[in-house]
């Protein structure tokens, strides 16, 4: 998870998952972002997720901003969440599937799932970069992928680690 909010036209809040991004460039609590390449991709990710409204502070800028804002138009997306029923699989105690049918209402078990979807931006700051040793753990369920901590909870054995590219 990412989390970016401009706060002036030179300074914007970042928290981000320390588990999947690292900074190597951060000099304290500061990333300092030499490039107008990273600054661009920043500011793509708000026009990508701006629900309503997107800030600036130069009326001078109004052209570049609606630029920018029409250069990734075709990557936002209406819906940002997905839900569906998880149904019992067959045979699994504790295992549940997708039923593809968000608003069936099965007898017995079922679950009610919520899913983020993202965006795909057109580029990427180098400024924030993967970590190269990610990965997660899998049971095949509609849980999706868990950190270490969450898999170990429900007995590690039953978990696969997988290596995200």
């Amino acid at each position: 998870m990412i989390f970016t909010m401009p706060i002036s036209p030179r300074l914007a809040v970042l928290y981000y998952d320390g588990d999947v991004y690292a900074c190597p460039d951060k000099q304290g609590l500061n990333l300092v972002l030499r490039s107008g390449r990273d600054a661009q991709a920043f500011n793509d990710l708000q026009f990508l997720k701006a629900g309503e409204n997107v800030y600036f502070a130069d009326w001078g800028q109004l052209v570049a901003v609606r630029r920018g804002f029409a250069a990734v138009a075709d990557r936002r997306i209406s819906l940002h969440y997905r839900f569906d029923t998880l149904v019992p699989v067959e045979g699994k105690e504790d295992t549940f599937v997708a039923s593809g049918d968000p608003m069936l209402k099965p007898e017995g078990h079922s679950i009610f799932h919520q899913q983020s979807v993202s965006f795909r931006p057109r580029g990427w700051p180098a400024a924030l970069r993967y970590r190269a040793s990610m990965h997660g753990y899998d049971n095949g369920s509609a849980s999706g992928y868990l950190r270490r901590r969450w898999a170990e909870e429900t007995g590690l054995a039953n978990w696969k680690k997988v290596k995200f590219s």
